[in-house]
């Protein structure tokens, strides 16, 4: 969990951490950038809660998945899982050179996806913009849904190995 009452702007989760917490970050106002290390692969419900502040993300791990059950998540209309009431969020950088690697749920909260820049390496973007994966609900075979990378607001290429993220 992020220290209670800390005031940093920037803040890097420590290497070797491999799970981030049930709402770790829950509702921190001081937050505005948040790097994720390759050692973290797995999150738990609602991570990154209400940080109203928080405009960027980075995901450094180039494989990610989360902790939920999507099918149940959809069929009972619980409350998504992953990114949720982040209005300042601007950008998320992903170091996966690959989308199949990352899994799309952890965006499903994420309200303002249509105002959220993707950044993702160079030469992936038309990967990211062309992958889609459809899946059925667990309660209604009828039932289908589609999760697209299109939804985010623009999808851009970075180069990771050039890329500072400092924390200042």
């Amino acid at each position: 969990r992020y220290p209670a009452g800390d005031e940093r702007k920037g803040f890097s989760i420590p290497e070797g951490v491999t799970n981030i917490a049930e709402n770790a970050f829950n509702g921190n106002p001081f937050l505005r950038r948040l790097i994720i290390p390759k050692s973290v692969n797995n999150i738990e419900n609602n991570p990154i809660l209400g940080c109203m502040n928080l405009e960027t993300i980075i995901f450094k791990n180039e494989k990610f998945e989360m902790f939920t059950c999507k099918d149940w998540t959809y069929a009972i209309n619980i409350n998504p899982w992953g990114l949720c009431q982040l209005p300042g969020l601007k950008d998320i950088y992903l170091y996966a050179d690959n989308p199949e690697n990352i899994d799309f749920g952890l965006f499903d909260g994420l309200e303002n996806i249509g105002e959220v820049t993707l950044y993702v390496p160079c030469f992936c973007a038309e990967k990211y913009r062309n992958h889609e994966v459809e899946y059925g609900s667990a309660l209604s075979s009828s039932k289908k849904y589609i999760e697209a990378w299109r939804r985010f607001k623009r999808i851009e290429e970075f180069d990771p190995v050039d890329f500072i993220d400092d924390l200042s």
